[in-house]
């Protein structure tokens, strides 16, 4: 479904993950895990078409109409003057464009999307009021209104509550019962184990890539933190 070849990628001509080869099946549940400054985001954004890449090919089934994109936490700006409901009917772009009005089946998703991830009760609440953890609650609830084939995660988890952590386990466990292609950048491992099937190790380059079990163990990951030690 997604074939990387010779892929080289970075920013304004300066490569940050070099010569990565690899392919994604649909289907698959995949974690890309390495140490920071490694290329995580960077592959991630290159997927979502966000970024080109350098030298070598990537090759998706989709295109980015049909791949949700969940930023890092950190790159989203809350200080706009809408509401919970309006933020996440934002997830239905692709199909009414920006300016279109919603119809009556379009109104009951974004408000079960809402419900979907415990924030009905703000539906009318105005997005800066939100914490962190309930933020990205409605950010999942746009993911869940995009319907998209192949979901993109970067650091999902990060800087959120216990409870809401447990609450979007249950969204991507949801996700690949549909059969959803999903990656996603993380870093604490037991959730890398919990959720899944394969792990992509990235820094600087492809450390390794296969069944979690078999990638997610010390010496693949401290050839990771020393190939990064080393290049810096």
């Amino acid at each position: 479904m997604i074939d990387f070849t010779s892929l080289s990628i970075g920013y304004n001509k300066r490569i940050i993950v070099s010569d990565l080869s690899a392919h994604i099946s649909e289907g698959d549940s995949v974690a890309i895990i390495g140490p920071n400054g490694g290329g995580k985001s960077t592959l991630l954004k290159t997927i979502a078409s966000i970024l080109t890449p350098i030298s070598g090919t990537i090759s998706c089934k989709y295109d980015k109409s049909h791949i949700a994109y969940l930023s890092q936490l950190a790159e989203i700006n809350t200080n706009f003057p809408i509401t919970t409901y309006e933020f996440v009917a934002m997830g239905l772009w692709h199909k009414t464009g920006w300016f279109k009005s919603f119809a009556k089946n379009d109104k009951h998703k974004i408000l079960h999307a809402i419900e979907a991830v415990g924030l009905l009760e703000m539906v009318n609440a105005p997005i800066k009021s939100l914490s962190g953890g309930q933020i990205q609650r409605a950010r999942f609830a746009r993911v869940i209104l995009q319907d998209a084939p192949l979901i993109l995660l970067d650091e999902p988890f990060n800087a959120i509550d216990f409870k809401t952590i447990q609450d979007l386990f249950k969204i991507i466990s949801f996700w690949k019962k549909e059969k959803k292609t999903i990656i996603a950048v993380l870093h604490n491992y037991d959730e890398v184990k919990q959720l899944f099937e394969k792990t992509m190790v990235v820094s600087r380059k492809l450390i390794a890539y296969g069944k979690t079990e078999e990638v997610l163990v010390p010496e693949v990951i401290n050839k990771a933190f020393q190939h990064s030690f080393f290049r810096t």
